[in-house]
């Protein structure tokens, strides 16, 4: 079991939440008594540092440098489009904002394409007649960024969406047109979505800085393992230099630094020294509440190097509160559970293969091939088996890597063709088949199998010989019995994260307690692909703005989104129910999704509902903050490789999508979905770059 850290104990900046007459804990931070100064972390990286101001000039980034009319960046964005007539808004507008602001017009989500112009952003939509004649698309929206007005904000660190808000402004100067924006007065709003988290985070970065966004003095890097911080100064020759600042907060050498200090912190440091003997490494992850986006990609969607890939998480600010770095370690999915009475349990490897289903009834035979996959177990059709390679077979030239890819790609497809899966949870024992059966009978009845199910029922299946039924037997019992065990403690740590991030009083009212369980919660086989399912759960799916919301098992998996529907049958076999390609998906949370929903299916006044579930978590969270969806195109052939798709499939911005909304049991079950299915979207943009790049450049915009 995963331990817990303490829910008293105080954090950084918990200075004065504690009652007199209690012991207060101040975390010992590294400070200007040791700092790590510029030069030594220069020359660590051997890298010739220029001590000028002239540095600073040459950031390629720079948009000053850029001359008038060029393309600064492009892209493709879901925007939604508000319209206030007040003059004043809250600088930091975000999704708290918006829920306590009133008279407020809004526009339905659209696809632009964004383009940014030296001082400006300049929205388009798809060609219209007189635009197809003139050569170019129409030029919708332009939003100044010359102007002190023009305030940008993080809408939501959960799904990365980013707001602007600024007056309006004629299309063009100059020229008649521009008289299509009527209003004068108020205030536009606009909330970008767009598909890749890391390219989002790219034009926040950008833009924050463009907007006079400032560094630091000095950037604190905590350590919820150690429970303590270490300080970096930023780099001061004629004021802060990006050029120098880049070189400093490069990933290794931040690590590095990390490594260095955190061993001068006393006793603490052999703890450390454990975890890094044993194979662990430390990684960077910006933390916002109980939120993590890990410094995982160092080049962007263009394989360009993102060097501000970890100085781009001071522009995550929302609600008036920014995001901290933390060094954490860099956990991965848990295969090792700690009992309570101090007994350790690996998990057990799991186990596939031909099979005969016999019906209860009819005794007739089905042939099946059954996988097991975490804690479920699939029934794929004999087709589409994807049985592994024989024992010994290898091609020349194949190594580790190579072969794990290969069968996490294999589980995967295994699981996209599955007409069904049972968890294992709901399996009481599993025993030899015993039938009073004459002559051949008592053969087919030795090579048998039973499962017990907890509604009472039995399936019986009939294997190639009585050894192999044995091995099945053999397998599933310590399967069943860990991930049972598995279930009860990841649900343990998840019910106290869940009530740390609402603030309850009853455990803890500090939502900045290291929390060292959220490594692990948001582990990073994610972002590296190490097991064919990267979430799995029950959710409540609708497909559509109407009708009823539907009890589903989901698997995340390899971009695509796997839906089996929970039927009331007593044998407790999900059918398959749909899939969703994430290729060109777009997903937003929170208030954006709850207010696209139709008239009286979401009201914000409505009281929150106390719930009690099954494994004992508590919740009350409102229906906004369980909520996500989803808009996405329909695929012929879900299951096929996204790095295969065609040249000419570059979708229109007119191309219709369908909307899928989904619901949580906390919020914090629905950060994690959301986070994981932005990382499956992610992998799908990195994968398919070039077609990426003629989907952000496809269109004409309008010359200068």
């Amino acid at each position: 079991m995963v331990p817990n850290s303490d829910p008293c104990r105080a954090g950084p900046n918990d200075i004065a939440s504690k009652s007199k007459g209690k012991t207060v804990h101040y975390d010992p931070v590294i400070t200007d008594d040791h700092p790590a100064p510029p030069a030594e972390v220069l020359t660590r990286t051997r890298e010739a540092a220029e001590h000028t101001s002239a540095g600073a000039a040459q950031w390629s980034e720079d948009v000053e440098h850029v001359p008038w009319g060029d393309v600064v960046m492009r892209d493709r964005a879901y925007i939604k489009f508000s319209y206030s007539e007040t003059d004043s808004l809250p600088s930091d507008f975000d999704e708290w904002q918006n829920r306590t602001t009133g008279h407020l017009y809004n526009e339905d989500w659209a696809e632009y394409i964004v383009v940014w112009r030296k001082n400006r952003l300049e929205l388009y939509t798809g060609h219209a007649r007189k635009d197809w004649v003139l050569g170019h698309m129409k030029l919708v929206f332009v939003i100044p960024l010359g102007q002190s007005t023009t305030r940008l904000s993080l809408y939501s660190f959960v799904d990365l969406t980013f707001c602007i808000v600024c007056p309006p402004a004629p299309l063009r100067h100059r020229s008649k047109r521009r008289w299509l924006n009527r209003r004068h007065k108020g205030l536009n709003i606009f909330v970008f979505k767009i598909r890749s988290r890391t390219r989002a985070i790219d034009w926040v970065w950008k833009l924050w800085r463009h907007l006079g966004g400032e560094l630091p003095t000095s950037l604190d890097i905590r350590s919820p393992l150690l429970d303590t911080r270490v300080r970096i100064d930023m780099p001061r020759f004629e004021g802060i230099e990006l050029t120098a600042a880049y070189r400093i907060f490069e990933n290794k050498n931040v690590l590095r630094l990390c490594r260095e200090n955190l061993s001068k912190t006393g006793n603490e440091h052999e703890l450390l020294r454990h975890k890094l003997a044993t194979g662990a490494k430390l990684a960077l992850a910006w933390r916002s509440e109980t939120n993590l986006d890990w410094v995982s990609q160092l080049d962007d969607v263009q394989g360009n190097p993102r060097k501000w890939a970890i100085l781009c998480g001071l522009a995550l600010n929302q609600h008036g509160k920014g995001a901290h770095l933390e060094v954490r370690l860099k956990e991965h999915f848990p295969t090792r559970l700690h009992l309570k009475d101090g007994t350790v349990l690996d998990e057990p490897p799991a186990v596939e293969g031909y099979l005969e289903r016999i019906r209860p009834n009819s005794q007739l035979k089905q042939s099946v091939y059954l996988t097991i996959h975490n804690n479920y177990i699939f029934a794929v059709p004999i087709a589409h088996a994807h049985h592994p390679r024989p024992p010994g077979f290898l091609t020349p030239g194949t190594d580790a890597d190579s072969l794990r890819e290969s069968e996490v790609q294999r589980g995967a497809q295994q699981i996209l063709h599955a007409t069904g899966m049972t968890d294992l949870r709901n399996i009481i024992a599993v025993r030899r088949a015993f039938h009073i059966a004459q002559d051949k009978g008592s053969l087919h009845m030795r090579r048998s199998f039973e499962l017990l199910l907890t509604t009472g029922n039995v399936v019986r299946f009939e294997a190639f010989s009585c050894q192999v039924a044995l091995e099945w037997i053999v397998r599933l019992r310590p399967l069943i019995s860990y991930w049972r065990r598995r279930h009860q403690a990841d649900a343990q740590t998840e019910m106290q994260l869940a009530y740390i991030s609402t603030g309850r009083a009853r455990i803890t009212p500090l939502r900045h307690a290291s929390l060292p369980e959220l490594s692990s919660f948001f582990n990073w086989c994610a972002l590296e692909g190490c097991r064919s399912i990267v979430r799995s759960g029950k959710l409540f799916a609708r497909k559509g703005l109407w009708g009823q919301y539907k009890h589903v098992q989901v698997v995340l998996i390899a971009g695509n989104l796997v839906q089996f529907r929970i039927t009331g049958r007593k044998s407790l076999h999900h059918h398959r129910h749909t899939g969703i390609n994430l290729q060109d998906a777009y997903l937003v949370s929170g208030y954006l999704a709850a207010q696209y929903l139709p008239e009286g299916q979401y009201d914000p006044d409505a009281p929150h509902l106390a719930r009690r579930y099954q494994d004992g978590l508590e919740t009350d969270d409102g229906p906004e903050d369980t909520l996500f969806m989803m808009w996405y195109r329909t695929q012929v052939d879900p299951s096929s490789n996204m790095s295969k798709v065609v040249a000419g499939d570059t979708p229109r911005l007119e191309v219709k999508r369908q909307l899928s909304f989904f619901k949580t049991r906390s919020k914090l079950e629905r950060d994690a979905w959301v986070w994981a299915i932005n990382m499956e979207i992610e992998k799908a943009v990195r994968s398919t770059k070039d077609r990426e790049e003629r989907i952000r450049e496809a269109g004409n915009i309008v010359k200068t």
